[in-house]
């Protein structure tokens, strides 16, 4: 029970000592720059050479990080190169396998046409003016 009392008194006074509302609680004034700067003891050697490394490392770092996007922006283009060569090639196939198909169907098409003319040793006039038309011109 004398806990309890002592722990309330506490929590009383520690209640009233503070502000009651937020409104009376007054923001720190900031530090003024040039005052700070003023405060602000000089770097020894030891804290310049750290800082020098320190900032050396951070440009090695940031020419790295160039070089390592400079090698990934031409790996990029690399492949870009190669994907146009494959399309251009598989253009290139595609054309040769229809001019293939297209001379395969002409061929065809010719033997077709000069199926129809059988060289016998007896001709009528008709089958003598279609193996004239024949020999003469190519399939229409």
């Amino acid at each position: 029970m004398k806990t309890t009392k002592m722990l309330a008194a506490l929590m009383i006074s520690t209640w009233m000592s503070g502000p009651l509302f937020a409104a009376d609680v007054k923001p720190a004034a900031p530090a003024a720059p040039a005052a700070a700067a003023k405060v602000a003891p000089k770097m020894t050697a030891k804290q310049e050479a750290e800082a020098k490394a320190a900032a050396q490392a951070e440009a090695e770092r940031t020419e790295a990080a160039a070089a390592a996007e400079a090698e990934k922006q031409k790996l990029l283009d690399i492949a870009e190169a190669e994907e146009q060569k494959r399309k251009l090639e598989e253009q290139r196939e595609a054309r040769r396998e229809a001019a293939k198909k297209a001379a395969e169907q002409r061929r065809q098409k010719q033997a077709a046409w000069e199926a129809r003319c059988v060289i016998k040793p007896a001709m009528s006039d008709e089958e003598i003016a279609i193996c004239r038309e024949v020999r003469s011109k190519p399939a229409p």
